[in-house]
């Protein structure tokens, strides 16, 4: 059995990415792994660039949504996934050797 939570290492980075929540930033990495296009072309209800060094997902208007309209939110987060790479992101029925797709993480690299 697969268990959840919340905190997200630089560890678990270097496997996957984790999941896209109500609003996800990506940094210089995933920009580049993603495409910068491909990134602002997510059909999420906002995608926006923060500064030139970070683009942010938000998928619906409202932070409540993962409570109130949760299964319209997941199809949203499913095709963001899809758009991007589903493969850069964990899913739980593939095996603890799975191979994702995920940018090199260099600690301490500016």
């Amino acid at each position: 059995r697969k268990e959840y939570v919340l905190t997200i290492t630089t560890h678990d980075l270097k496997k996957n990415l984790p999941d896209l929540y109500w609003a996800t930033i990506l940094g210089p990495p995933y920009i580049q792994h993603f495409g910068r296009e491909r990134l602002l072309s997510a059909p999420a209800y906002a995608v926006y660039p923060l500064g030139d060094n970070q683009i942010c997902i938000q998928l619906s208007e409202h932070p409540l949504d993962m409570a109130t309209n949760f299964t319209e939110l997941d199809t949203i987060r499913r095709d963001v996934k899809e758009h991007l790479n589903q493969n850069s992101f964990y899913d739980p029925m593939l095996p603890d050797d799975h191979v994702y797709s995920v940018p090199e993480l260099r600690i301490g690299a500016s």
